[in-house]
């Protein structure tokens, strides 16, 4: 069945927190639905990696803290049944991605 699109929309990434996978896009894109589409959306970041640090400053920085939530890594799949369930979309930023 279609998902209605209902506010807040709710977004998940789930990636290595790594330069090329760009997590900050998603952040990002977050920021453009609040500020210029005025729509209430969050975020929910699944994983870890060198750039945790960055992405949490750009969060503080673009003032999302309150609709970003880092979940930190997963050792198991099943983990994150219970994320994927509220998210409307999941978005997967990165520039390049092995196969």
């Amino acid at each position: 069945p279609e998902k209605e699109l209902d506010e807040p929309l709710r977004l998940i990434t789930v990636s290595r927190l790594a330069p090329n996978k760009q997590v900050d896009h998603a952040v990002a894109a977050v920021w453009c639905l609040r500020e210029h589409h005025h729509l209430e959306a969050t975020l929910e970041i699944v994983g870890q990696g060198q750039c945790e640090t960055e992405i949490r400053q750009t969060v503080k920085q673009l003032e999302l803290e309150d609709c970003v939530t880092f979940r930190g890594g997963l050792n198991e799949a099943g983990k994150m049944l219970p994320c994927v369930r509220r998210i409307f979309s999941c978005t997967l930023p990165c520039a390049k991605d092995g196969v």
